[in-house]
């Protein structure tokens, strides 16, 4: 399942990933965002499910929206194919979905999903 949303401004595609336990977005999306924040040092060692190391950049608290929908949120950059939207946001935010109306729920709010490209990159916890 997808979302469109933005980070810092920038337009993404965050894909909904409830095995992933922390929130990511690519170096490519980062690299896009123009007044960037500060990276601190990624205190834990994140293994995908192929059980290799993802190699992070760094995390910082970034703004995430949903049209007109703020939340700020640690984020962290690197490491992934995809921007995944994880459960620490999804629980943190009251997210659910509606497959019968297709539709990502945030705190009442009601977003249109995508759909998969068929390109897993999910499984990241």
């Amino acid at each position: 399942m997808m979302v469109k949303g933005h980070i810092e401004s920038v337009p993404i595609n965050w894909k909904i990933d409830t095995g992933a336990k922390r929130t990511f977005i690519t170096e490519h999306v980062f690299n896009s965002i123009i007044e960037k924040p500060q990276l601190s040092p990624v205190n834990a060692n994140y293994i995908a499910a192929d059980g290799h190391s993802l190699k992070c950049k760094g995390e910082a608290v970034m703004l995430v929206i949903f049209n007109d929908h703020v939340f700020e949120h640690k984020i962290i950059v690197g490491g992934v194919k995809y921007n995944l939207l994880g459960e620490d946001f999804i629980l943190k935010n009251r997210c659910t979905w509606d497959p019968d109306e297709s539709s990502f729920i945030i705190k009442g709010s009601r977003f249109p999903l995508g759909r998969n490209d068929g390109k897993s990159g999910s499984g990241y916890r």
